[in-house]
C-alpha cells in the first residue's frame, strides 16, 4: 500500500511539472504583421491578398490594395475591384 501512494505521489508531481506554458497567439505575438482595414475592421494584410488572389485566380504581385478607397487594383491596368466580391467578410 505505502509503494502504491509513493508511486501515486510521484506520477502526480512529474504530471504537474509537465504543465504547458501559455503562449500568446500567432498575432500578439507577430508585432510588425501589417493589417488593412476593410469597411472598419482590420485584417491581416497578407491573408487577406493570398484570399483575393485564390478568388481571382492570379499571383499576388499582380495587385495591390489601396487603402484610402479599400479596393483592389491589377496593376499596369485600370482595374479596381471591391473586396466584398471576392471575399466573406466578417
Amino acid at each position: 500500500m505505502k509503494k502504491n501512494l509513493l508511486l501515486l505521489l510521484a506520477a502526480g508531481l512529474a504530471l504537474t511539472a509537465c504543465e504547458k506554458e501559455n503562449e500568446p497567439n500567432s498575432i500578439e505575438k507577430n508585432t510588425n504583421l501589417e493589417m488593412i482595414s476593410i469597411k472598419g475592421n482590420l485584417y491581416p494584410k497578407d491573408s487577406i491578398m493570398v484570399e483575393f488572389s485564390k478568388g481571382l485566380g492570379m499571383d499576388t504581385k499582380e495587385f495591390d490594395f489601396e487603402q484610402d478607397r479599400e479596393l483592389f487594383v491589377l496593376k499596369n491596368y485600370y482595374l479596381e475591384l471591391t473586396p466584398e466580391t471576392y471575399l466573406i467578410l466578417k
